[in-house]
């Protein structure tokens, strides 16, 4: 097993409300909402994948179409 060390602890809600980030795997998003309990934003594309699409979904993420304007628009009001 590889263990992550972990410095300091992530900052509260009101100082730090957004977070953004890169994954490589499937394995970060578990992690970021095991330690951040965060609303997640998803490219719409991964509603369809089997049993990702149905975590993902009781997970109640925000969809977005990368490629249009008016989605990636929807989201940014649907995050604040």
């Amino acid at each position: 097993y590889h263990w992550i060390k972990r410095k300091g602890k992530p900052a509260r809600r009101d100082i730090a409300p957004i977070v953004v980030s890169n994954h490589v795997s499937f394995i970060d998003p578990i992690f970021y909402f095991y330690e951040l309990y965060p609303t997640i934003v998803a490219s719409e594309s991964h509603d369809s994948l089997p049993f990702v699409g149905d975590i993902i979904r009781a997970m109640q993420v925000i969809y977005v179409n990368r490629f249009s304007a008016g989605s990636r628009k929807n989201a940014v009001s649907e995050i604040k």
